[in-house]
């Protein structure tokens, strides 16, 4: 029986790499905010109801922290990972969402 799409790694991998990309992007320009360098400050993400399925490498939110010393702000670049600020999956989030509106049709 095949895996249901959620528990796909595959899937995971790629979204994973793209938010990869996303903070690579980040990270070149600069903070926002006085334009100064950036370090990682990354922070772990439990998803709700689905951390079994994850390795430590999907529940780290990339985040950066300005070096300097005026400013110190975190940017975080955007995620298909992670719903904003949220905790929840957004890849699970439209895949429900999508079902949902497939049974009531």
């Amino acid at each position: 029986m095949d895996k249901p799409v959620i528990e796909h790694e595959n899937l995971y991998n790629k979204l994973l790499q793209i938010d990869i990309e996303f903070a690579l992007d980040t990270r070149e320009k600069g903070c926002p905010y006085c334009g100064g360098v950036l370090h990682r400050a990354n922070y772990p993400r439990v998803p709700k109801g689905l951390s079994g399925l994850f390795d430590i490498s999907h529940v780290v939110r990339f985040s950066f922290c300005c070096s300097g010393d005026e400013c110190r702000r975190r940017t975080t670049p955007p995620s298909v990972r992670f719903l904003g600020r949220k905790q929840y999956l957004g890849v699970l989030v439209l895949l429900l969402c999508t079902k949902r509106q497939l049974s009531q049709q």
